[in-house]
């Protein structure tokens, strides 16, 4: 579990960041159920107009193994993220850092547009799996 001085420091060293609209820590962390072998999964909410998000990334994750002395840290990308499961699975996160509140709802809402138009398949892969499932022919 992150203690507060580990948020703390996640907090400042976002804040002073250029193109971060928000951080978001999520997993098993963010839902406090995290344990001695449990990874910490954070998210970062960059502004469209950032460049070079490949160097970020790397960069990111970089800066936060050394603050939280562990390199079983994961990071991810929000704005990049082409899964729209996992991207609301962040924002259900709980957010480290908001240098922008309006830009962070917009993408937010943009999010949850883009999962409620994926729901349908996910609904109709799930029930075609449980079908199989039920016909012992899952795996077949």
């Amino acid at each position: 579990m992150l203690t507060q001085k580990q948020l703390s420091s996640i907090n400042q060293y976002f804040s002073t960041q250029p193109h971060i609209v928000a951080v978001y820590i999520y997993g098993s962390q963010a839902r406090g159920t995290g344990n001695s072998l449990s990874d910490i999964d954070i998210a970062v909410m960059l502004d469209y107009q950032a460049e070079g998000k490949d160097q970020l990334h790397l960069q990111f994750i970089d800066k936060l193994m050394q603050l939280l002395h562990t390199d079983n840290v994961d990071v991810q990308l929000l704005t990049t993220q082409t899964s729209p499961v996992l991207a609301l699975e962040m924002i259900k996160g709980k957010p480290i850092c908001v240098k922008s509140a309006s830009q962070k709802a917009d993408i937010e809402a943009q999010i949850m547009s883009r999962y409620q138009d994926f729901q349908p398949f996910l609904n109709l892969q799930i029930t075609e799996m449980e079908k199989r499932l039920k016909e012992d022919t899952y795996a077949a």
